[in-house]
Parts: C-alpha cells; structure tokens; sequence
C-alpha cells in the first residue's frame, strides 16, 4: 500500500508488485484527499489518512462495494503530520500543537495531547524545531517520536509519561536557523533557509518481534540532488542503541512483521518489497 502525494491517491499493490487498486484523488468529496501526507493501516484493514494541517484525519474501509469512508477526525486545528496505531485501534499522530506547545495526540471521542515541544521565546523557531515522525510499539506500549531537524527521540508510554530521551548522534547537521534581535527595539526577527547540508530524519520504524527500533537520518546536499541515509538501531525500553554501517540499509519506507519497503535512488527512483529475519531463515 502506497500513498501517492502527487496524485493524492493510495494504491495497493500485491505481493509481487502487481497493481490491484486504487482510491481517493484530489478534490473535497468523501472518497477524496487534500493535502494527505501518511497513513495508518489497522490489522481490521481499516485505514487512516492524516490530511496533515488543511483538514481531518479520514478513516476508510474496504466492503463489498469496495473502499468506502467511515469516520472523520476533526480535532482542528490539531494536526495530525505522522500517524501510528496500536492493534487494539488507537490512533496517535505527531504534530506541533501551538497553543499547548505539545508534540503529541491520541484520538479517541476527544483528544489527549501530550510531550513537549522545543523550548523557545519565537514562535517560528519552537514550530520549525517541534516538528517530528512518531511510531506506535507494543510489548510495551510505547509512543516513540524522533525531532525531524533534531537529533532526539524520546519515548512515552500511552498515557503520556516521558521514559527515555536520547540523542541519536553527535555529528548531526543542523538546519540553518538565524536569529536577529534589533539594536534599538529589541524585536527578534527569525528566517530559516535551505542553503547548505543538513540533516534530517527520514524515518522511524518498529523492527522486529524484539523491542527494537530503526532510526533513519538523511542527510541533504545542498549542491546536488542526493540522500544519503545513515541507520542506527535502538532498544526500545533502554533508549540505547549502534550505528548500523552506511552500505547496510538503504532507505526505510515502512516495515512490516518480515519485510520493508525500501526506496531506492539509483539507477531510477523505484521501490522495493524486501524479506527481513536472521540469518539462518534468509540463508534458508
């Protein structure tokens, strides 16, 4: 299952990389996405489609007629910018709220927000620096969101409570953020540009039948069109984690409970389902 942003479109795919079908497109109707940017599928097969900061979060079902709208989450203007599920149907999403200065949400008949953002007196910088990816783990239920332009994850249990916070590297690129106070007013002014390397997480995935946790950071080239990923491994009650080597992983889509979704750069952008295990069932 893919989420297609251009098109606004989820397409699924067999196991073999055949098309099978597709739903949504852009426009306002109840089968119709604007401005998706991720997904939740449930073990019922239900899915969850976060329309990020323009509208709700949209709940579709598969029936005899095909795909058809369920629910509709609006808890605006909450937003909802990287989803995750427990199998007993909780929905979470990672998403600065700016009035609560809170990073995380769980929705149910309402809304629990929890975690806090970055610390700031500008509210640009505490936006830009609050953004994240989170994921959902179970055995035990943890709610895990990683900084997109920082290099810290902290990990929560479903009712809120902070138990671990980790800094995943120390040789991290920052995103340019410049901070101007007037000399005579006093007024601080703030711009973020693009305008050389950095990093970023990519990604955030539960590996494994074992409590464990696979980060992505990507760093990006301002002078050339390339990511390259680094990977590192964590433990999911500790926090700690290694440094995967560079050539062992490309990048992380999603994963599932023996395979993930890779995304490849080379020779062509393409996608590829992979089998995931020891080493004794892959050299089976």
């Amino acid at each position: 299952m893919v989420l297609d942003a251009d098109a606004q479109e989820i397409r699924i795919f067999d196991s073999d990389g055949g098309f099978v079908e597709r739903f949504g497109g852009w426009g306002d109707g109840p089968m119709e996405l604007r401005g998706a940017i991720d997904f939740h599928l449930f073990p019922d097969g239900r899915i969850a489609v976060s329309l990020g900061r323009l509208g709700p979060i949209k709940i579709f079902q598969r029936s005899d007629r095909g795909w058809e709208l369920l629910d509709i989450v609006d808890f605006r203007p909450t937003p909802a910018n990287s989803l995750c599920g427990m199998s007993d149907g909780r929905l979470f999403s990672g998403g600065y709220q700016r009035e609560y200065e809170t990073i995380l949400n769980e929705f149910d008949a309402g809304i629990r927000r929890f975690g806090r953002g970055y610390q700031h007196e500008h509210s640009l910088i505490r936006m830009t620096l609050s953004g994240g990816l989170v994921e959902c783990l179970e055995q035990p239920d943890r709610i895990v969101f990683g900084f997109m332009h920082l290099p810290i994850v902290r990990s929560y249990t479903t009712e809120g409570v902070l138990q671990w916070t980790a800094v995943a590297r120390d040789d991290y690129l920052q995103l340019e953020i410049i901070e101007k106070r007037h000399p005579e007013t006093g007024a601080v002014g703030v711009s973020r540009r693009v305008v050389r390397d950095h990093d970023r997480l990519i990604g955030i995935h539960s590996v494994g039948s074992d409590g464990q946790l696979l980060l992505q950071y990507g760093r990006f080239f301002w002078t050339r069109r390339e990511i390259v990923p680094q990977s590192y491994l964590v433990d999911t009650v500790t926090g700690f984690g290694a440094y995967l080597d560079a050539d062992s992983l490309p990048i992380v889509l999603s994963t599932h409970h023996d395979g993930y979704i890779a995304l490849f750069q080379e020779p062509y952008p393409h996608l590829e389902v992979r089998r995931m295990g020891t080493h004794e069932t892959l050299n089976q």
